[in-house]
């Protein structure tokens, strides 16, 4: 857009599937569709498509990889492993990895409790003649993942430094400025910890199902990406955002916030729709559990980079009081 503004056109990729998807349409369409154009263009959006899909693959493994691969790499798949502390003895699943009952101050995280079982096993390992008293007396406790043990701090810390990232990429790579805003990035780490965090887990995982449904049929999967893209999103998230952005940032209030919203809700919807709804059908109806987390991480990466440019450019290019 800068480039058709300042010099009357704008190119396209020469050597992309992405240019040649714009192009081929509009010549295929002028010459009047004939055979060979059109076989072009159906030709060259399956390609298209067929890319995508290739690139989200590759996009949920890596983030597989950097999300559950690596953090939990040599740990064992203990999900639902405390889960039900509250209720034990008596509630099912009450017995740790290490086959004793769990109970609330015997809970640590992974690498503690792997250095507590070390240690005993060394203690026997070293004095065997009073193995039975070490395990009498030296007790290594239990393992339980902190997304269960404090799932909504966990969705916090996780969300806040996934906002931190995109908003730091968008004002060095994408507005290229010389020195970045931290007030900007904190206040926009912060709402992403707090909403895409905490809130999001309430409407998606919550209120969603309860509305619709734990199902992956096509039917729910559709019911559910019609009411974050018609009520949820425009309604609730964006409101809030843009109020809080105002405030946080002293560049107003939320009356100024709520203004804003409405002035640009149609770009920041319109950008919405080029990456979620679709995203979200496939998420809702094809995706594995395992894998939504890992999926939606990375999808939502790029959405705050976008949020997080369009919701300040207006601001910082608004033209100064007379």
């Amino acid at each position: 857009m800068p480039r058709m503004d300042g010099e009357g056109y704008c190119s396209i990729e020469a050597d992309s599937v992405y240019g040649a998807a714009i192009a081929m349409p509009q010549i295929a369409r002028s010459s009047g569709w004939p055979a060979t154009l059109t076989s072009l263009t159906i030709r060259i959006y399956f390609f298209t498509v067929l890319n995508l899909l290739v690139q989200g693959f590759l996009l949920s493994m890596i983030g597989e990889e950097q999300l559950i691969m690596y953090p939990f790499a040599g740990q064992m798949h203990l999900c639902d492993f405390g889960a039900s502390v509250k209720e034990c003895p008596d509630a099912p699943n009450c017995i740790g990895p290490s086959g004793t009952v769990y109970s609330p101050p015997r809970l640590y995280s992974f690498p503690i409790w792997s250095t507590r079982v070390f240690v005993r096993d060394s203690m026997k390992a070293i004095f065997p003649e009073h193995a039975e008293q070490i395990d009498a007396s030296v007790d290594p406790g239990e393992y339980r993942s902190a997304s269960k043990a404090q799932p909504l701090a966990v969705a916090f810390a996780t969300c806040f430094a996934k906002g931190s990232a995109s908003d730091s990429i968008a004002q060095k790579v994408v507005e290229q400025k010389e020195e970045m805003s931290l007030t900007r990035n904190s206040a926009f780490a912060f709402f992403s910890g707090a909403y895409l965090g905490i809130g999001q887990h309430f409407v998606y995982n919550v209120a969603f199902t309860r509305l619709f449904g734990p199902g992956m049929e096509l039917r729910v999967g559709v019911q559910k990406v019609l009411a974050d893209l018609f009520v949820h999103v425009p309604f609730l998230y964006l409101p809030l955002y843009y109020m809080f952005e105002d405030t946080a940032l002293g560049i107003g209030n939320p009356a100024s916030g709520l203004r804003r919203w409405r002035a640009e809700l149609p770009d920041t919807m319109m950008a919405y729709c080029k990456i979620f709804p679709i995203f979200h059908l496939f998420n809702f109806t094809v995706t594995p559990p395992e894998l939504r987390i890992a999926v939606v991480a990375c999808v939502s990466f790029v959405w705050l980079v976008v949020l997080s440019y369009l919701s300040h450019y207006n601001v910082e290019h608004a033209p100064a009081p007379e």
